[in-house]
């Protein structure tokens, strides 16, 4: 038999993370704001070089028509990604909304594209509750981190 051992230690470093955080998105927000800066913020070049700037604090600059950008931070029960790693890319303005499977793979961030499952049901085709990957891709080099 294997045995796994844990061990526990203080983070005083995440502290500012649980401060002033006693309702649930209040905490929520500070843990997507915490993983925006430490796992996406950056200066990235996609393929034709032009540059693409994913800032802490959600904004998303030289990136098609987005200018948002939210990670999901995994709070709730309700997974329709396959679990997988998911960044929401949006313009409020002109009320776009996409989805896409964030890796990392030595210096690129690659963002594939998430769209909803269907099923055919009653000689039609009907959107399920379920996301599921594309063949689509963006592809970016990271130039600096943030």
């Amino acid at each position: 038999m294997i045995q796994t051992i844990y061990s526990y230690e203080k983070r005083p470093e995440l502290s500012e993370l649980l401060t002033g955080t006693e309702e649930y998105y209040k905490l929520k927000s500070k843990i997507t704001e915490y993983f925006h800066e430490k796992l996406i913020a950056g200066t990235y070049t996609n393929l034709g070089q032009d540059t693409v700037y994913f800032k802490p604090t959600g904004e998303l600059i030289g990136l098609s028509i987005y200018n948002e950008f939210i990670i999901d931070s995994y709070f709730g029960t309700s997974h329709p990604f396959q679990n997988l790693d998911m960044l929401r890319l949006r313009n409020h303005d002109k009320h776009v909304l996409d989805f896409y499977h964030w890796e990392f793979k030595k210096e690129q961030l690659i963002l594939t594209e998430f769209v909803r499952d269907t099923m055919f049901y009653n000689n039609e085709w009907v959107g399920m509750d379920d996301f599921v990957l594309t063949d689509k891709q963006i592809r970016l080099r990271l130039v600096k981190r943030e």
